[in-house]
């Protein structure tokens, strides 16, 4: 069961109050996208639980400004 701060590493999409948008935040961005290339390359299954989904989206929409934008990111997940 995957987090949704971890996807949130890995995926790049974070915001700070003060800083803007961040890269990545470090170091914990190194451990989740080792999680993602481990499903990617199916070493390993992944879950998210349905509320972590809607946050997930929720940040993605905002984020982007754009709701089927948002849809798509959501797919590739």
């Amino acid at each position: 069961m995957i987090a949704a701060n971890v996807i949130m590493d890995g995926s790049r999409l974070r915001k700070t109050p003060y800083y803007g948008e961040v890269a990545a935040r470090k170091p914990w961005n190194t451990e989740a996208e080792q999680v993602f290339l481990l499903a990617a390359n199916n070493m390993t299954e992944v879950f998210i639980t349905a509320s972590s989904a809607t946050d997930i989206y929720y940040l993605i929409r905002k984020h982007l400004h754009n709701h089927e934008e948002a849809k798509k990111v959501m797919v590739k997940l």
